[in-house]
């Protein structure tokens, strides 16, 4: 199984914003549900195209801070949406989503 996090990450970020780490682990917390939602939302509609937008924004910011388990379900989601192969849209976030909220409790005791 994948770690929820990569530590090598989260040590970097620490010691390069030093002070304004925990403001770059608010702000995935804050953004991260809004894209979630929105993923929902196209799957929901099978848009996959909206789909593909709004995971790929929460591929680069999980990859980011090293939220690696976030990162993979969203990689796959963005590579399905570009292939046209997500037979089960609405499973794959959902995925997405349990995956933020295991996640989540990590990254807040980071801050």
């Amino acid at each position: 199984m994948t770690d929820l996090i990569n530590q090598n990450t989260i040590d970097m970020l620490r010691d390069l914003l030093e002070a304004g780490f925990g403001e770059v682990i608010d702000a995935f917390l804050t953004d991260t549900p809004k894209r979630l939602q929105e993923a929902q939302s196209s799957a929901a509609c099978a848009d996959l195209a909206a789909l593909e937008r709004a995971t790929h924004a929460i591929k680069g910011s999980s990859s980011n801070i090293g939220a690696t388990l976030v990162n993979f379900h969203a990689s796959s989601i963005v590579d399905a949406c570009r292939s046209g192969n997500l037979p089960d849209p609405v499973a794959a976030v959902s995925a997405l989503i349990q995956a933020f909220e295991q996640t989540k409790p990590q990254l807040e005791a980071l801050k």
